[in-house]
């Protein structure tokens, strides 16, 4: 093995500790997020007996939505960083903006943006994103692009396929 390949193994091995210790910060948060949210579920429950005069105590029905996810392609010179586009509609077609999708590899995220005007959203994965088994499954395996829905929309997931370019 060249140098320079122990220097990119090393490189992408302390990436890689960075990103776990990333993902246990964001781990933490999202039990505290779940915390949160639990207990502004039992305030809710509790304070809904009573009932308000001109409300509907009928759940309101989500609204169906279509998102697609197009083909990308990384560059094995900058170790898996790629871009992924994603388009969210609603069941009219018409585009809805300010709705964050991620996306995922290999079930982890390595992105998400907020949709615009157009509905879209476009995410560059970063250079040297660490895990490169998570890379191999996604070039055979493609991304996804997750919705988690809304109070007004249903959620939604799409696959798009990942290719590999020489540069």
């Amino acid at each position: 093995m060249s140098d320079s390949d122990q220097k990119v193994i090393d490189a992408l091995q302390e990436n890689n500790k960075d990103l776990r210790k990333q993902s246990e910060e964001k781990d933490k948060q999202i039990e505290e997020l779940k915390k949160q949210l639990e207990e502004a579920r039992k305030q809710q429950s509790g304070s809904s007996g009573g009932g308000q005069s001109g409300q509907s105590s009928q759940p309101v029905e989500k609204q169906a939505v279509r998102l697609t996810a197009s083909g990308t392609k990384g560059k094995i010179s900058t170790l898996g960083g790629g871009t992924g586009l994603a388009r969210l509609l609603d069941k009219d077609g018409e585009p809805i903006e300010g709705e964050t999708i991620v996306f995922q590899v290999d079930g982890r995220e390595v992105g998400s943006g907020t949709t615009d005007g157009n509905g879209e959203v476009i995410v560059s994965s970063p250079q040297n994103p660490g895990d490169p088994q998570m890379w191999i499954q996604g070039l055979g395996n493609g991304y996804t692009a997750v919705f988690n829905g809304t109070k007004k929309y249903k959620g939604a997931r799409a696959n798009g396929q990942i290719g590999v370019s020489i540069a």
